[in-house]
């Protein structure tokens, strides 16, 4: 999945905000998060994940975020998933 999203950054950079990608650091928050999108996580877990490690406490941001940014995150894991299939 790291191949895959390092493969297409520009694109999902463009998508949800330059800023999420810009250090390795908030690279791997952000593989992070979608890694529980991955596997199906419980919303409220993503999103406590994405208030302490991606917006430092600010709930509200990470609220914003996460309504807008996961429902794209759950695209490309499909996607990533059907183009895995063994």
């Amino acid at each position: 999945m790291i191949r895959f999203y390092h493969n297409n950054v520009s694109i999902v950079s463009m998508v949800t905000g330059a800023e999420h990608h810009s250090t390795k650091a908030k690279k791997a928050a952000f593989h992070q998060m979608s890694v529980c999108a991955y596997f199906d996580a419980d919303k409220k877990h993503i999103l406590s994940f994405a208030t302490k490690y991606m917006f430092n406490g600010n709930k509200e941001e990470a609220k914003l975020f996460v309504d807008a940014i996961l429902p794209l995150i759950k695209i490309f894991t499909n996607y990533y998933k059907e183009f895995n299939k063994k």
